[in-house]
């Protein structure tokens, strides 16, 4: 599989029962990992309680923090989704949710991007999937770490990092596959991707690896939660007891 990346990880593929420890285990490590505890299936087989669903967050305008873009975000969306339908999804029509806020969704260019594609359908997040914690107003942001980085920017890393398991999870699936605008797909894929993570036992699958400094307190906060629950990443049977 081969994709184009341009800024942080534009793809990655989740199990949700192992999502949480997943982040925690990548914030500790400073890398990310994937596991599996028996050898590999040929990945054509067929795994009856697999539900993957493959989700990009889109911006329809201008980036809340990045600005103007060499593409427009219908132009790149509708980049990204064709080439994840004809090089994988075409053939194995895995759920595609489009999610987006704040802004107006164009109904003419919802009914192009959705035909042909009954698995593709797009949500809007708001309340408290799309706001801020009861402790922080707006007018505090220019005090905050980093203030260039808009509440829009915040409220998608908190819908990414914490608030999107329970939500796809109440949804009944099982995996999760993270698609940013500007991925795309350059060749097909002639597997199941989420079949072939359970059946390999893979928790965990990504493109590739950006080293990004951690905001100082992210590790301590981590590691009290680690230890509260008794948790210990090092222990051998620790990925195996979140299944």
């Amino acid at each position: 599989m081969k994709m184009v990346q341009k800024r942080g990880i534009r793809a990655i593929v989740v199990c949700l029962a192992c999502a949480y420890i997943a982040l925690a285990s990548i914030a500790m490590a400073g890398t990310m990992w994937t596991m599996r505890t028996h050898s590999s299936v040929h990945p054509c087989l067929k795994v009856s309680k697999t539900r993957g669903v493959i989700v990009y967050l889109a911006q329809f305008g201008m980036h809340s923090s990045y600005g103007k873009q060499a593409l427009p975000g219908n132009t790149k969306l509708q980049k990204s989704v064709d080439s994840l339908y004809q090089n994988y999804n075409n053939k194995f029509h895995d759920d595609v949710i489009v999610f987006y806020a704040n802004e107006t969704l164009d109904t003419g260019f919802e009914s192009e991007m959705k035909r042909g594609r009954p698995s593709l359908r797009f949500e809007k997040l708001s309340g408290p999937n799309w706001s801020l914690p009861n402790n922080l107003q707006p007018e505090q942001l220019d005090k905050w770490y980093r203030p260039a980085y808009s509440i829009g920017y915040r409220h998608m890393i908190r819908w990414y990092s914490l608030l999107i398991w329970p939500y796809l999870n109440a949804r009944g699936y099982t995996h999760v596959m993270r698609m940013d605008d500007d991925s795309y797909l350059h060749t097909r894929i002639p597997f199941n991707i989420f079949d072939f993570m359970v059946i390999n036992d893979f928790k965990y699958g990504y493109r590739s690896l950006i080293e990004e400094k951690l905001n100082k307190g992210l590790l301590p906060i981590i590691n009290s939660y680690l230890e509260s629950h008794n948790m210990n990443p090092r222990d051998p049977y620790f990925y195996q007891s979140t299944n």
